[in-house]
């Protein structure tokens, strides 16, 4: 198999061919023979329609229109991305009757019928449909001369929910019987135990549903007496009538919405919505509305329909069906948007439930919702203007899981480890799947083609309701029919690039996870976790090119919290079609209503994983995210089995990359040299490895496959540059590292600054002396600044590309307290391309403690107290120490050193130990620094050398673009002495 085949980056090559049109919704799923109407608007308006067939089917459309309309079609094999050429089919083209008569489908699969408008004209149209299936989808027969090396004795496709029944015969073996019947279909073997009937000599096979379109192979199991099989199967296709549109599944939820004496105003301009209904709200706030039938507690979402904000959630009890509606009813509906439970069954959501509403950070966030109200009802829940409220919850939710206390180490369970293979009796294997995602395995013979695709199944327990979990290891076994020869079996967890090509099986396994994923998204949104067919999901989305490449992204970064977020964005983009999916509905009232509840319900999940990740209140053992990034992505064994057991096994997987990049800073025009020599391969020594580099992590390889683990590289723009590199080893397997350097860093990056205080540390103004003497002045434009206590930290306006945000030292508690409050703010600030200068020097004269705030500093950077009298510059080639002696002094250097980095930090300066305490890194699109130096201390008293009294101007000029300054004039040591809790002792 080719190294592009097995790239996982690769899609983003050819991430185009997964969106015909991103913004197209699917407006109805067809049967054999349906039915639509629609109306096309003009120029960009289309409908779009799905149906599903088999190679050879004959498809014929009818397309009526009116109004001026003059109708044209398209149809687009999704499987393969690529338009059915049906111009020699097509009748009516230019008229308002347009007919595509009997055009054969090239493969079986999904396919997408896309109705139109010539030159823009408008009307509406009705557009029939009807699927001619091939002979062999309905009757099967075959005769076959048996030998013991028989494999496959026939295959067919079919459309799931296919009827099959039939017999095999054996004719000409002295009275054998046929050994165990396999069938196999696109998701892996099913099992007929209960359907088969031996008569001997013969076996009947009772009707049984089969569960997804694709090829089924039937096949005998064990050594076949020579002789001929009869095989005579009868294929019933569903049925061919109805207009795709079966009825939703819903219920009523009924309840009285109880508003706050802050919030009743809002009376009678809320709506209700659930996955499955929307209704007003009256003035007295009784309400009812459909709704999906519950599988565990229920949040419903109330709306101001002005604003079109969500503002109060309520909450269904699954046991009695009640709903409750208040605040405290919304506090719990939050507490229970937590990733972490999506394996939870309802015994541990309950003890999880009762340990976060009895805490006291649950009661803190009843009174911040409550303050939240009383200030705006509609912005209550909106995270960038209610950022205290997100704070609150993140703690409700980490106090409730560490109520049920920790768990003992996970040990060696198989965290690690691949699917790998087990030998049973007879022609078969079993794969063992230790981890909590899909697989999909396939394997070649001497001919190097892949076959016999089938889905690896996948567990989901909890054994233990801890923090962290503590998983079951009990892992699940899939059966696949290998036979005898000499095999290589390839086992992947998926690709983007196949993604709804069922046939692959990467596009297999990546289809299920990816439906997988919503399914457990939408249990958490909304109550209900839906058992519907995952491989159905290509017949009712679209696939977003740009999502598709961030999803890529965030995996590649193995951030699991970002690949929650987009996943969301997803399902809010695609709300319509997932609903008809869900639901099995597509009446336009449900789908619409579905639509607005998955936007709302979405943003909320999103800012509360913003905030669990900001507050680093995540945890690596998370369920079944946290498998889509650290789960190998690939394995190969090589097998040889004969007579039914295996008598030769040996097994290959990816490299594991590293990658150190020297310098791990610089400037535009700096030659950084990456290293991936530490690279480790359990076949190949590092010197037969082959390997390529991208250096913008934007889906174009720079190199070409070269063997060498070394490169350099320029780059001619500044930012946060992340850099992948690709291993490959002999036999084609794949593995990815990344790094990430500072190329010019937040330099020049602010033309405005806002200086939050509520005191002068250290008794100084340093900071606004400072901004004058670099040409700033008081005000609200370019080149001024503004001072603003930490009152207004949650309501202060905070531009991106504008805002340099400083925040200072030495600050009484209030000041630690309203930061920590507003602190989600601030770190989505930067993310969206704003520059923060974080002074984390506190205790020091106005006493003020970050730990006791309960801070975490931005990028989750952990502070540690260590008064040092030297530092030393570990970066002199870098703009921000230019001029600086390598050695400074003062009574104290530093307060703070610093550990957890993010990934491509700079170092500017050490203390004694060789310990970090000034840092640079990337946030999003943005920059931090953050300094362990009192500056305003040093900037304004001189103890022993004057050279850190420059920091404050550098670090400052550095992000206005102003450039290095001197030194501000000083005071001497006789001055008003080193900076302390009082004011005589050292400072701190």
């Amino acid at each position: 198999m080719s190294a592009m085949r097995r790239s996982r980056f690769a899609m983003l090559l050819g991430c185009a061919l997964l969106a015909t049109d991103a913004a197209a919704q699917v407006d109805s799923v067809l049967p054999l023979k349906g039915s639509y109407t629609g109306v096309i608007d003009g120029a960009g308006s289309d409908s779009v329609l799905r149906t599903e067939g088999v190679a050879g089917s004959l498809l014929t459309v009818t397309v009526k229109a009116k109004n001026g309309l003059i109708p044209v079609l398209s149809l687009l094999n999704l499987a393969e991305g690529e338009d059915v050429d049906i111009s020699g089919y097509t009748t009516g083209a230019g008229s308002s009757k347009l007919k595509v008569l009997k055009v054969p489908l090239p493969r079986t699969g999904p396919y997408e019928l896309r109705v139109a408008g010539v030159d823009a004209t408008a009307g509406n149209f009705t557009l029939t449909s009807v699927i001619k299936l091939p002979g062999d989808a309905k009757k099967v027969k075959a005769s076959v001369q048996a030998e013991e090396t028989t494999g496959t004795l026939v295959s067919f496709d079919a459309l799931a929910s296919t009827m099959l029944s039939g017999s095999l015969k054996l004719i000409g073996a002295g009275g054998a019987n046929l050994p165990d019947v396999i069938l196999e279909g696109p998701l892996g073997g099913i099992d007929l135990t209960t359907k088969l009937m031996d008569k001997g000599g013969s076996v009947v096979l009772g009707k049984f549903e089969l569960p997804s379109i694709g090829t089924y192979r039937v096949s005998l199991a064990g050594p076949v007496p020579e002789g001929t099989v009869l095989v005579s199967l009868k294929a019933k296709p569903p049925k061919a009538g109805g207009s795709g549109k079966p009825s939703a599944l819903v219920e009523v939820a009924a309840g009285h919405l109880a508003l706050p004496p802050s919030a009743a105003a809002l009376a009678g301009q809320l709506e209700v919505l659930t996955l499955a209904g929307a209704s007003d709200v009256p003035v007295d706030g009784g309400f009812t509305v459909e709704s999906p039938p519950a599988s565990t507690w229920q949040p419903l979402i109330f709306r101001e329909k002005t604003c079109g904000k969500p503002v109060f959630l309520g909450l269904r009890d699954p046991k009695s069906g009640e709903v409750q509606a208040d605040v405290q009813s919304t506090a719990t509906a939050l507490v229970l948007l937590n990733p972490y439970l999506l394996y939870a069954d309802e015994a541990q959501r309950e003890d999880y439930l009762a340990a976060a509403t009895t805490s006291s950070s649950f009661a803190n966030l009843v009174a911040k919702l409550n303050t939240a109200y009383a200030t705006d009802p509609c912005t209550a829940l909106d995270l960038n203007a209610h950022p205290e409220v997100y704070t609150a919850l993140a703690e409700a939710m980490v106090a409730a899981l560490e109520a049920a206390g920790p768990s003992p180490p996970l040990g060696d369970g198989g965290l690690g480890d691949p699917p790998y293979v087990v030998d049973e009796p007879g022609p078969g294997i079993t794969i063992i799947n230790p981890r909590h995602v899909f697989y999909a395995i396939a394997k070649a013979g001497l001919d190097g083609v892949f076959v016999n695709a089938q889905r690896v199944e996948r567990k989901e327990a909890i054994v233990v309701w801890k923090w962290p979990f503590e998983f079951s290891l009990d892992p699940a076994e899939t059966s696949y029919a290998l036979g005898d020869g000499s095999f290589e079996l390839w086992i992947t967890k998926g690709s983007l690039l196949k993604l709804f090509n069922m046939q692959d099986p990467e596009g297999l396994a990546a289809t299920h996870n990816l439906a997988q994923s919503i399914v457990y998204l939408i249990e958490l949104l909304s109550g209900y976790l839906p058992k519907i067919p995952l491989e159905k999901l290509p017949l009712y989305i679209q696939l977003d090119a740009d999502l598709v490449v961030d999803l890529e992204q965030a995996l590649i970064e193995e951030d699991v919290t970002a690949i929650i977020e987009v996943i969301v964005e997803l399902m809010q983009d695609q709300a319509t079609g997932l609903a008809k999916w869900l639901l099995a509905s597509a009446e336009e009232g449900a789908a619409e209503a579905s639509q607005e509840f998955l936007k709302a319900a979405g943003g909320l999940l999103k800012n509360v994983a913003f905030a669990l990740k900001v507050l680093e209140a995540i945890n690596e053992q998370g369920p079944f995210f946290w498998d889509l990034v650290v789960a190998p992505q690939e394995v190969t064994y090589h097998v040889t089995q004969s007579a039914g057991v295996i008598t030769s096994f040996d097994v290959n997987t990816a490299p594991v990359v590293t990658v150190d990049a020297d310098p791990p800073a610089g400037i535009v025009g700096t030659n950084f040299v990456f290293d991936a020599s530490g690279t480790v391969d359990n076949a190949d020594p590092v010197s037969s490895l082959q390997f390529r580099w991208d250096f913008e992590a934007d889906g174009t390889w720079d190199t070409s496959w070269l063997p060498m683990a070394a490169t350099s590289h320029a780059f001619d723009a500044p930012g946060a540059k992340t850099v992948i590199a690709a291993a490959m080893d002999q036999g084609g397997l794949i593995g990815f590292g990344t790094t990430v350097v500072n190329v010019g860093g937040g330099a020049g990056t602010a033309s405005h600054v806002k200086l939050f205080r509520d005191a002068l540390p250290w008794d100084t103004n340093a900071t606004v002396t400072t901004l004058t003497s670099l040409g700033f002045a008081a005000g609200t434009g370019p080149d001024t600044y503004e001072v603003l206590p930490s009152s207004q930290m949650a309501t202060a306006s905070l531009i991106p590309g504008e805002d340099l945000v400083v925040i200072s030292n030495d600050q009484p508690q209030v000041f630690y307290d309203n930061y920590a409050d507003a602190h989600l703010r601030f770190v989505q600030f930067v993310q969206n391309g704003g520059s923060l200068l974080w002074g984390a020097c506190d205790l020091g004269w106005k006493g003020g403690s970050m730990a006791a705030a309960g801070i975490v500093l931005p990028g989750g950077v952990v502070p540690s107290y260590s008064y040092q009298n030297w530092n030393y510059v570990v970066a002199p080639d870098l703009p921000l120490m230019a001029g600086l002696p390598t050695a400074m002094d003062h009574n104290y250097a530093s307060h703070e050193r610093f550990t957890n980095l993010p990934l491509g930090t700079t170092t500017y300066m050490v203390d004694g130990s060789g310990l970090p305490t000034l840092i640079e890194f990337s946030l999003g699109l943005g920059w931090v620094i953050v300094t362990g130096q009192p500056l305003e201390h040093q900037a304004t008293y001189v103890y022993g050398a004057p050279d850190m009294a420059a920091l404050l101007p550098a670090v400052l000029g550095y992000f206005t673009g102003a450039g290095p300054q001197p030194p501000l004039g000083t005071v001497t040591a006789g001055g008003p002495g080193p900076a302390s809790a009082g004011t005589g002792g050292p400072h701190r």
